[in-house]
């Protein structure tokens, strides 16, 4: 981590007492920044917004906004973007802190916003242009409709799936529920094309509704690409797809060429979304 704030100011501490630390009690978003913007800002505060209401967290959304610009200008000044002006910038939204127990504090007024900027990841080029190889996860993710499609601060699911693993050329595993219907990557969200037709999970019991999926729907709409949000996508139905890609607000689209003993090709439809996103 390069830089930290806390509620508007340099800060690299967080209360022993704060919900989000003892319950996961809160949200979060990862921002790509590059070319002295962040992609996608207004869709990522919405869904933070969202989330919010739905968690009932209270936060001024304009009072983000002013800090997160501050905060870059900041960063900038004091050259922690590099040459290539590219990070990434997590940001956390807690309802801040409370004594012993579920119930919410009282004074609801401390909720806490913390900023942070890092280093860009130096993931390969060749992840976007040849492909990646990705795995099954034996760790389900959890079925939660009251919290489906949230990017809450729980992310246990994801933290266990992802330590299955530790061969590097595998960058991504992907996680059933517990009907075995495929759901989502560890840090990404996934979608197949068959017969020209993209088809992505429904994520209303399970997974991140992640702001790239919604990005990469919009662009299918956009250019007339038939879509299908699938209620229950099973893994026979995912291995006989023509193409397969995962995406993420950092990286964009990754096409999948190979998921364990199963290999495709980069497809075409993958690399036009690619082109469409100017990536």
């Amino acid at each position: 981590m390069k830089k930290a704030w806390m509620n508007g100011v340099n800060c690299q501490t967080i209360s022993i007492l704060d919900r989000g630390l003892a319950y996961g009690d809160g949200l979060f978003e990862t921002l790509l920044y590059t070319s002295g913007q962040i992609v996608l800002l207004e869709a990522h505060l919405a869904r933070l917004q969202a989330g919010a209401e739905r968690l009932r967290l209270p936060f001024a959304l304009d009072v983000l906004q002013n800090e997160l610009q501050s905060f870059l200008c900041e960063a900038e000044a004091e050259g922690l973007l590099g040459h290539s002006g590219a990070a990434v910038v997590k940001i956390i939204l807690s309802r801040g802190i409370g004594g012993r127990g579920y119930a919410f504090p009282q004074d609801q007024s401390a909720s806490q916003r913390v900023l942070m900027l890092f280093d860009h990841p130096s993931y390969s080029c060749s992840n976007r242009d040849e492909g990646v190889a990705i795995r099954f996860c034996d760790t389900p993710v959890s079925v939660n409709t009251a919290l489906a499609g949230l990017k809450h601060l729980n992310r246990l699911d994801s933290v266990m799936a992802r330590n299955e693993w530790s061969d590097p050329h595998i960058v991504e595993g992907l996680m059933l529920d517990d009907g075995g219907f495929v759901i989502e990557g560890t840090m990404s969200n996934l979608f197949i094309v068959k017969d020209d037709v993209l088809i992505t999970p429904l994520l209303h019991r399970a997974g991140v509704e992640g702001v790239m999926r919604a990005h990469v729907l919009n662009l299918a709409d956009q250019h007339k690409v038939e879509t299908r949000i699938k209620v229950n996508l099973r893994t026979e139905q995912l291995l006989d797809a023509d193409e397969v890609f995962i995406c993420n607000s950092v990286f964009g689209v990754w096409p999948v060429t190979q998921l364990e003993s199963k290999q495709w090709p980069v497809g075409m439809l993958t690399q036009a979304f690619q082109r469409w996103m100017g990536s």
